[in-house]
């Protein structure tokens, strides 16, 4: 299941993907600082999705395991 977590601007760890949405779409988009509008969700380059409501951490399960069994 995802933990959706209520976007908060100040809570995301910058330069790390996410999966994000409005409540209509879901993305992967990275939250850091664009030139042209300040932190906000985008691809890291540019600033894409300006009405992101929530947002979740990528925790795939393989990825999970392998990080618990040392490799």
């Amino acid at each position: 299941m995802i933990e959706w977590k209520k976007y908060n601007h100040r809570d995301p760890v910058s330069h790390v993907p996410y999966l994000v949405t409005n409540g209509d779409y879901v993305v992967n988009a990275i939250h850091c600082n664009y030139p042209e509008v300040g932190y906000t969700w985008g691809d890291g380059t540019t600033a894409l999705y300006p009405d992101v409501t929530h947002y979740a951490p990528i925790n795939l399960p393989d990825k999970e395991e392998e990080t618990n069994n040392g490799h």
